[in-house]
């Protein structure tokens, strides 16, 4: 991966003139100066206040385990050493494919270079490398990044520039030098280390992001809804760890914490209406807003919930749910703020394709949820035209990708054997990647004059 300067700014006084000398990074209108350590440059000039979980020895130790003996035999024996609830919480922070499911929602091309600030272990960093030209990874802890470097290095990943940041005023980066920026479960943390009213820390936050963001830019957010139904039912607030401390009004949710754990409340969340002032009042044109379900960390169907402009995304839904007041529940949200234009992701593009390709009619409609997840990362997305039903299928991530290009091997052979009741499929690849289109037909068998029984849902050879 190697050290690469060339889209970095100084997150102090955001000059862009920065030059490496030897084991430093230096800013040439400040001073400043940052450390490089093992090849990544260290942009904070403080110790992260914080770790997930209870396991960072065993992270430091799973780290030099890698240096000797390889990161596939170290990261297996370090899930060996941790409680199963740890260990299924790591891996799929780590490995999970739904986490890919965010992928299908940007317009994501082999030119884009993609910011994911709050990187973590990794797992969308990866997954976006294999799709870009390349993929700037933020992380406050160091652990975390090196973390991601030995996981990246392993899947023959190069194209990923790692940095230690965050936490300072500015974003260590250029400004308009990023296609998209990724926050996932990173928004309400931006206060928690910082002075002043946090809800002004956020929209502060959020103009940095602005700010880094090329004129047609996007940033999706993953984040928690502040009216949660589980919160009105006694579920705690997963950042404080308090019942109804999200409902409650702040001011006495911060009187609560200060009296009994000394603390101040910092991790604001909001309602939907609440995350599009937000983005209105740092610049954003609009917001297409989702609802990820069960939570926007580990994905099994997205939502549309409507889009705040003219111009944003295609999707399309004729779920009861998307238009009821229901929706402003939902637990979590998958939110795409828009700096200028609009968002025509993957999955727009597809539909666009296969429209163009003549396999469904321009009327083809979404006609349940926007998409549901397979626990392998393939999209499975359910359309209809005046001519029938379809699911299409797309791949997120290169696993699912090599799975339907293993089909369509299949297909090709079942098709030369004249097998019957395979189904009609149409394969193609958006963004590199794969997807297939299968039409089918609902069977129904008549028993006598009166009584007709459901037999299956047949794939039928479309001649």
């Amino acid at each position: 991966m190697g050290i690469n300067i060339d889209n970095l700014g100084c997150p102090f006084c955001m000059s862009e003139q920065l030059e490496k000398i030897s084991e430093h990074i230096k800013c040439s209108e400040c001073g400043k100066t940052y450390n490089i350590i093992d090849d990544i440059p260290n942009m904070r000039d403080m110790n992260a206040e914080f770790v997930w979980g209870d396991y960072q020895e065993k992270i430091d130790a799973l780290l030099v385990a890698a240096k000797k003996i390889g990161w596939h035999d170290a990261f297996l024996k370090f899930l060996s050493n941790l409680e199963l609830k740890d260990a299924i919480s790591v891996w799929n922070r780590s490995y999970g494919p739904r986490r890919s499911a965010l992928n299908l929602m940007l317009p994501l091309s082999q030119n884009s270079v993609v910011l994911d600030y709050g990187s973590g272990l990794g797992n969308i960093s990866r997954g976006l490398a294999q799709l870009c030209k390349s993929v700037i990874s933020i992380d406050q802890l160091l652990s975390h990044i090196k973390w991601l470097n030995y996981s990246a290095k392993d899947e023959n990943i190069s194209n990923i520039n790692s940095i230690v940041g965050g936490g300072n005023e500015h974003i260590p980066l250029k400004s308009s030098s990023v296609d998209i920026v990724i926050l996932n479960g990173v928004f309400e943390w931006v206060a928690s280390n910082s002075k002043g009213n946090p809800k002004k820390v956020q929209i502060s936050f959020m103009k940095e992001v602005f700010r880094v963001l090329k004129p047609n830019g996007l940033v999706y957010v993953g984040i928690e809804n502040r009216i949660n139904y589980k919160y009105f039912l006694g579920q705690k607030e997963g950042h404080i760890k308090m019942k109804y401390g999200a409902l409650l009004p702040r001011w006495l949710t911060n009187m609560y914490l200060k009296l009994t754990r000394g603390v101040n409340y910092r991790e604001y969340t909001y309602t939907l209406a609440g995350y599009k002032k937000i983005f209105r009042g740092a610049g954003f044109s609009g917001v297409n807003p989702f609802s990820s379900w069960p939570h926007y960390g580990n994905i099994s169907y997205i939502l549309p919930l409507g889009s705040s402009n003219s111009s944003g995304s295609s999707f399309s839904s004729k779920l009861l749910f998307t238009k009821s007041p229901f929706k402003y529940f939902s637990k979590s949200f998958s939110l795409i703020g828009l700096k200028d234009g609009d968002n025509k992701s993957i999955i727009d593009a597809t539909i666009a394709k296969i429209i163009k390709g003549g396999h469904v009619s321009s009327q083809v409609a979404i006609t349940d949820k926007t998409f549901q997840m397979t626990s392998t990362g393939k999209a499975i997305v359910h359309l209809r035209d005046e001519s029938g039903q379809y699911i299409l299928k797309i791949a997120s991530n290169r696993y699912a990708k090599n799975s339907i290009d293993n089909s369509k091997i299949a297909h090709s052979y079942f098709r030369e054997s004249n097998f019957t009741y395979f189904p009609f499929t149409s394969y193609g690849e958006t963004s590199g990647l794969s997807f297939a289109l299968e039409k089918y037909y609902h069977i129904e068998q008549t028993i006598d004059d009166n009584t007709t029984i459901n037999v299956v849902e047949k794939y039928v050879e479309n001649g």
